[in-house]
């Protein structure tokens, strides 16, 4: 159980506080995967459907970092932080043996790369596969993927303004005529004409 003196990312103090936030589970979430047995982290589906929309409408921005299945809790003075993490086990792999090297992997590269300690590293075993499942289901999850950014784009170009229509600019269609409110003048395959 996380003590209250501990607060979770989703009421940052500040920005620098929400910024540290996702260094601490970045860096976390690559310390764990480094280490053999584990697959993976737990992905949160929502999270990711919502990622893929605003990342369609946010083109120029620099994608984040991922996250998913690590959450980092820091005290108030940003000395000392806690590290939860959902893992998938590979299937036939000691728990025992994976949690001790994620945990010493976790709270050395935390503290060498930004002067942190790790007070508490706790891990749950979200689900164990072994490899050949876990890429069967990765896949599917790359074909879900490219499903969402296609129902993103899809979204996006919905909601995109059209190009106005400019009644003054000459139309290209052959034969077909075009009276302006402002000045009635008359247009014919693309060419103006005046009244006779």
């Amino acid at each position: 159980m996380t003590n209250n003196k501990y607060q979770q990312k989703s009421s940052p103090d500040s920005t620098d506080v929400l910024s540290l936030w996702k260094d601490l589970e970045a860096i976390a979430k690559e310390a764990i995967l480094t280490v053999d047995g584990v697959l993976g982290t737990k992905e949160n589906p929502v999270e990711s459907f919502a990622d893929s929309i605003q990342g369609s409408f946010e083109e120029d921005s620099t994608p984040e970092r991922d996250t998913q299945g690590v959450h980092a809790f820091i005290d108030q003075n940003k000395n000392e932080t806690t590290i939860d993490a959902d893992i998938i086990l590979e299937y036939g792999k000691s728990g025992q043996k994976v949690f001790e090297e994620l945990k010493k992997k976790v709270i050395d590269t935390v503290q060498n790369k930004k002067g942190i300690k790790v007070v508490e590293v706790n891990i749950n075993i979200s689900d164990i596969l072994s490899q050949e499942e876990y890429q069967k289901i990765q896949k599917e999850k790359e074909e879900r993927a490219q499903k969402r950014e296609e129902t993103a784009s899809s979204i996006k170009e919905t909601f995109t303004p059209k190009q106005e229509f400019d009644p003054e600019a000459p139309l290209a269609d052959e034969g077909v005529h075009y009276e302006g409110a402002a000045n009635k003048r008359k247009y014919k395959h693309g060419k103006k004409h005046s009244k006779k």
